[in-house]
């Protein structure tokens, strides 16, 4: 059977909610943790981002997610990303005294 985009986020949110999300749970640090998904069609469902939203409250990124995804970035991997935004953000936020 050939798997349409229908299965393929059914199969994606599937995989998620009985395999990855399960054992990611038993980490004591869980709450902490933060997603992260590139632009593959399953990972834009609806019924894939609601899910991730309950899980991992703005706490996750990817399309039209908390942080989204830089699309079609050729030199930036979304961890850079990621750690460019929040780095920059702390350093602005946090006054220096010398």
């Amino acid at each position: 059977m050939k798997l349409t985009p229908y299965h393929s986020r059914l199969y994606y949110l599937k995989l998620l909610r009985e395999s990855v999300i399960p054992e990611l749970q038993r980490r004591e640090n869980f709450d902490e943790l933060w997603w992260q998904q590139d632009g593959a069609p399953p990972h834009f469902a609806n019924i894939v981002r609601a899910f991730l939203h309950q899980v991992f409250p703005q706490r996750w990124i990817g399309g039209r997610g908390p942080v989204e995804w830089p699309a079609r970035s050729p030199d930036i991997t979304p961890p850079d990303f990621s750690f460019r935004v929040t780095s920059k953000t702390r350093c602005t936020l946090i006054p220096l005294t010398v």
